[in-house]
């Protein structure tokens, strides 16, 4: 039975195949590299305040350097809440757990 037929998918093989395929086109295109070596996934624990996780994740372009405020990125945001009203109260900071000492 092939993914397609399946209910169940892994995440390391699909980000492997995605990474792979991707890489390999846009390699091809620009000559340049895309993607960096590893990943990171996290499971939220109960104690993780979810608003501060999303507002760090929402803050990456902006971080990286890609645009001055989340909403001028195209690709943030949320479907399911009013992420503009998480983004005026940073008050409790999150910090991914492969950042802490």
């Amino acid at each position: 039975m092939g993914l397609r037929e399946s209910q169940e998918a892994e995440l390391i093989p699909f980000l492997k195949i995605l990474k792979q395929k991707s890489a390999y086109r846009f390699k091809r295109r620009t000559a340049a590299r895309l993607w960096q070596k590893k990943y990171y996934d996290l499971v939220l624990r109960e104690s993780d305040p979810w608003e501060a996780v999303a507002r760090y994740v929402w803050m990456n372009p902006v971080r990286a350097g890609l645009c001055a405020r989340p909403q001028d990125w195209a690709l943030s945001g949320s479907f399911k809440v009013h992420w503009h009203a998480l983004l005026a109260s940073p008050d409790d900071a999150w910090i991914p757990p492969w950042k802490q000492r």
